[in-house]
Order: C-alpha cells, then structure tokens, then sequence
C-alpha cells in the first residue's frame, strides 16, 4: 500500500471515529438533557425515553444478580410474570427492583434474590412497575447517577472535546513539522 493510499485510510478512519464521536455525546445529550427536564418540568420521578428507564442500585437485596452500585436498564412491557426482575414504585413512594416471585389479581408477590426467601410485605399492581430489568452495567450506578448531572453533561461535553482533539494531533504534529521543514529550508 502507498503512502498516500495509508493517509486516506487514516483520514477516512479519523472521520468515522469523530461522527461515532459526535453522535454518541449527541445521544447521550439529548437522554441527559430529556431526563432532566422531565424530572424537573414534568414532576416525573422515574420517567422513561421509548419505554426504557434506567437507575444506580442502592442496595444489595438482588445480589448476586444485581449488586449495589450496579445501573440497570429496564423496559417496559404489556405483561410481567413469575421469574421476572422488575423496578417499581414501593409503598413508601421510592423505587424498587426485586424479582416476581408469585401474582395474583391482587397483583404480584415480590422478593429480593438475597432475602433468603422472604418475600415483600406488599403486593405490587402492574400500574406500579417501571419495566423489567434488561441490562445490568457492573459498578456503574455511581458513574451514571454523576453524569445526570449538570457537571456530569458537562464533563461528558469536555471529554468528547478532548478526545476529539487527541484523534486529530497526529494531523497537527504533522502538519508543525512540515512548517519547521519550510523553515529551515529557506
């Protein structure tokens, strides 16, 4: 391969890598910034963007399943049942994500996997559940509960900046020594 054919390659490969770039802080942007406005606008406590919500876990009742510090991603669904992990609103007006271990038309019987077997004093209604648990991201909830944040967008904007202009000082180390070349030359 020539020189100039591995400079087009590169130049390609930079590009891609700063529209992947561009659109996942776009993305998570655009999450950030709905979530928050929902929260503070719409009064919504735990509100959703195309059915999904997402929260830090506090606590180690569903260990070894999902340990505290951990972030969840839940969908919601039509229909929940038996063996299902869910997040819903408890009586005492927080969140809560423990595992469908029974139901009835009063509504469903709930347990944290490591309450050896003792399950909620409580039945939760199907109006009462923010989705089921589809994604587990290990020692990630303090990271994520930080990023929600003001600072946390704005570090997220600082970040993508800085590596954007790391993926381009190849180009500008370059193009500074091409500019001492001429120097010395004349």
């Amino acid at each position: 391969m020539t020189k100039a054919a591995l400079q087009k390659a590169g130049a390609a490969a930079l590009l891609v890598l700063r529209v992947l770039l561009a659109a996942a802080v776009a993305l998570l942007l655009v999450y950030n910034v709905y979530m928050l406005v929902a929260r503070l606008a719409f009064k919504q406590e735990m509100p959703t963007f195309l059915g999904f919500s997402s929260a830090a876990v506090r606590t180690g009742s569903m260990e070894p399943t999902i340990a505290a510090g951990d972030y969840i991603v839940t969908l919601s669904r039509g229909e929940y049942g038996e063996g299902d992990v869910v997040m819903f609103r408890d009586p005492y007006g927080g969140y809560t994500t423990h595992r469908i271990v029974g139901g009835s038309a009063e509504g469903f019987l709930t347990a944290g996997d490591a309450n050896n077997g003792s399950v909620d004093p409580w039945r939760v209604g199907q109006e009462d559940i923010v989705g089921e648990v589809v994604l587990v991201i290990r020692n990630f909830g303090r990271a994520a509960e930080f990023f929600r944040t003001p600072l946390g967008m704005l570090s997220i904007v600082a970040g993508a900046a800085v590596l954007w202009l790391l993926a381009d000082l190849p180009r500008l180390i370059k193009k500074k020594e091409r500019g001492n070349e001429e120097e010395h030359t004349e």
